[in-house]
């Protein structure tokens, strides 16, 4: 078995595609998010490869090969030839390694909250479309890093100890969001839906309390994205000095904007 590393352009992609004849579909998401890492420079080489076997099949690579060709941008990998015949079997059986992992190695605190409360929030900043693409490893570890305050969050939300009604990642999120606008205000919502409220922290915060342990009881699931809506509502009805009793989050409503 020979392995070096290659220069594989567009043209070189196609040249190797061709002795893809027997391999899984083309998954066309992953395609696009590899693309798309190539295309703003999150590309490394990190031991993955292009593996061609004894008879010069293509078993492994053919989403990267695909990639290369949709992003139009060259980008250098190993290129391993000669693999065992049947080794295809035992590629990709391996554990993935995830962002909280990386960001474990790292050193950083709570790396798996960490890493679920920055996808939250890049999701919410792309009015959540982003659930439906993947984020990379890489695009969380730099989120976080350009972003100390999102560490700060998970660590207020771990230490507010009462009852938990709402995810730490989800109340991670909003809390580093709304802490941008009014942190004092941010600390006291979040303190207040673990521990309870007062007459005198408004009538608007006691009924989402009130709605977010209806939603965590009921034998229903409340998906994140609507959770995060009722919060919004009630912090910027706050802001505005409004009073809601009622929360809703109809199908197709456009995600609130935090005030």
């Amino acid at each position: 078995m020979e392995s070096v590393v290659e220069k594989i352009t567009p043209d070189v992609a196609t040249k190797y595609l061709e002795a893809n004849v027997h391999n899984r579909p083309v998954h066309q998401r992953h395609v696009e998010f590899l693309a798309e890492e190539i295309k703003q420079g999150r590309w490394k080489m990190n031991g993955s490869s292009i593996v061609f076997n004894g008879d010069g099949t293509l078993i492994d690579g053919q989403h990267r090969l695909w990639a290369v060709i949709t992003s139009g941008l060259p980008i250098k990998i190993l290129v391993v030839r000669g693999a065992d015949e049947g080794s295809f079997a035992t590629i990709d059986t391996g554990l993935a390694r995830t962002a909280g992992d990386v960001l474990g190695i790292t050193g950083e605190k709570n790396p798996q909250t960490l890493a679920a409360a920055s996808r939250f929030v890049m999701a919410y900043q792309s009015k959540f479309t982003a659930n439906r693409k993947k984020v990379s490893n890489v695009k969380v570890v730099e989120f976080v890093k350009a972003n100390p305050g999102i560490q700060q969050s998970v660590e207020f939300i771990r230490r507010a100890k009462g009852t938990r009604i709402i995810s730490t990642a989800v109340a991670s999120g909003l809390h580093y969001l709304m802490a941008k606008k009014e942190p004092t205000l941010a600390d006291a919502l979040f303190n207040g839906l673990a521990k309870g409220f007062t007459a005198e922290d408004g009538e608007t915060f006691m009924a989402l309390r009130e709605k977010l342990i209806a939603c965590a009881t009921a034998t229903t699931y409340t998906k994140g994205p609507t959770i995060a809506v009722y919060v919004i509502k009630a912090w910027n009805a706050k802001r505005d000095g409004k009073y809601l009793r009622v929360f809703r989050h109809a199908a197709g409503e456009e995600i609130p904007k935090i005030k």
